[in-house]
């Protein structure tokens, strides 16, 4: 009975003994558990965080890469509207100040607005000068505007308003000057409802600048009167 109450205490013994040392193994054993999470976590963090970061370069490459397109495709239609103006300006008329006997009586107009100085012939008023447009009308003998006499207009290029200008022509011719290096180019007809007509796309560094309309410059004596008033012009830009 000795013996058997011996083994039995030894087995629980050697029970006792075994669990006390399987302990710090388990413990060790969640304390790595443990850390494995929280490395598998900070694994899941950083791979997300690198693919957020790969697609933000991706998106970054693609709109650089975009931007760069424009910037040739801007580069290109330039190229090429300076080599359309270099064709013009060799075709183009070459206008010259008039003499001052052919400008008797002409009054100088500086426009700050449109950055433009020309001269205007007796009879005539400038009646308008805005941001928008500058026009000039005829005078009767008392010096009042006969009714809507506007025939001369510039404004800032508009590429609409010059669709506009150039519908309104019946028949029409095209016309090119150059004036102190700006590149006017543009038509010279007749109106659907009757008389003449010019409307210019004043040009430079191939960049459009003015659109000038001309409409029955009557009073501007002989020889072309178009090219007359033109050649009075001087441009600041």
């Amino acid at each position: 009975m000795k013996r058997i109450t011996s083994v039995l205490i030894a087995v629980l013994l050697g029970a006792i003994a075994t669990g006390i040392g399987i302990v710090p193994f388990l413990v060790l054993a969640n304390v790595d558990r443990s850390r494995l999470t929280t490395e598998l976590d900070q694994t899941r963090a950083w791979a997300e965080q690198a693919e957020s970061e790969k697609e933000t370069l991706a998106k970054e490459a693609n709109a650089k890469v975009e931007e760069a397109n424009i910037e040739i495709q801007r580069a290109q239609t330039l190229l090429e509207a300076i080599e359309e103006d270099r064709r013009l300006m060799a075709n183009a008329k070459q206008l010259s100040r008039p003499s001052s006997r052919e400008l008797n009586n002409w009054e100088s107009y500086v426009s700050l607005y449109q950055e433009v100085k020309f001269s205007i012939p007796p009879k005539s008023t400038v009646n308008a000068d805005t941001k928008n447009s500058l026009t000039v009308a005829r005078e009767d003998g008392s010096g009042e505007l006969l009714g809507d006499t506007r025939w001369l207009a510039i404004s800032p290029y508009d590429s609409t308003l010059e669709q506009e200008l150039f519908a309104s022509f019946s028949t029409s011719t095209g016309v090119s000057y150059l004036i102190n290096d700006h590149l006017l180019v543009g038509k010279k007809g007749s109106l659907k409802n009757g008389g003449e007509v010019m409307m210019l796309n004043v040009r430079y560094a191939a960049t459009s600048t003015h659109i000038i309309w001309i409409k029955d410059p009557g009073t501007l004596g002989g020889g072309d009167k178009f090219e007359r008033l033109l050649g009075t012009f001087e441009f600041n830009s």
